[in-house]
């Protein structure tokens, strides 16, 4: 976070109940992983604020505000996957 930038203001929010537009803010340490010798490594989404572009079935499509990055913010059930675990990403609006 630069010097003079405040934090964002954050709340709960039902993340099917977003909107086009929204910001959001990304958690660290929740998402999917995979498991590698027993260690868990994270494969989602990295931590920080992102725009909402749409609302998917089990998840949001956003943009990161920095570099316009596309991402997917996982947050359908925990289940296996291909690569590891599908484990829904920790969220908040930000105001």
């Amino acid at each position: 976070m630069r010097k003079n930038q405040k934090k964002p203001r954050l709340s709960s929010v039902e993340w099917y109940n977003l909107k086009k537009g929204d910001r959001i803010k990304v958690f660290n340490g929740y998402g999917p992983y995979m498991l590698i010798n027993g260690v868990k490594h994270s494969i989602s989404v990295p931590g920080g604020v992102y725009l909402v572009d749409k609302i998917a079935e089990d998840g949001i499509h956003v943009y990161s505000l920095s570099r316009m990055n596309h991402f997917f913010v996982y947050m359908g059930p925990k289940k296996e996957s291909l690569l590891g675990f599908s484990e829904p990403h920790k969220i908040k609006k930000a105001l």
